[in-house]
């Protein structure tokens, strides 16, 4: 029931890049304190229906300030250029910069979570 309650902090920086012609959509920064619980990457992205995909991509919060990434999509997670498995969760800490590669689209989703 605790972790079911906890709150986010923090935000979340999204930037998306078109990989056919390079181009980057300009930041959004999305406060982290409106969600209780868990919360969807799809949500962050304004429920873009390219990116519906991404409704399998669930965070919650952790201790210290830090983050869990369930992956059950078909989406590649890169962290540092390296393609992660986050099916069993991967720990997401302040600072961390991960690119998220959907399968249907010729974009990737960049991400960071910053304070």
């Amino acid at each position: 029931l605790k972790s079911r309650n906890r709150r986010f902090s923090g935000q979340m920086v999204i930037e998306v890049k078109d990989e056919e012609t390079g181009e980057r959509i300009s930041p959004q920064y999305k406060k982290l304190k409106a969600f209780k619980g868990k919360f969807r990457l799809h949500q962050l992205l304004s429920l873009a229906p390219e990116f519906a995909e991404t409704d399998k991509l669930i965070f919650k919060p952790l201790a210290n300030d830090s983050l869990l990434l369930i992956n059950h999509s078909n989406c590649t997670i890169e962290k540092n250029g390296r393609a992660l498995s986050a099916q069993k969760g991967l720990t997401i800490k302040r600072n961390d910069r991960l690119r998220i590669i959907p399968k249907k689209v010729n974009k990737s989703i960049y991400i960071e979570y910053i304070s």
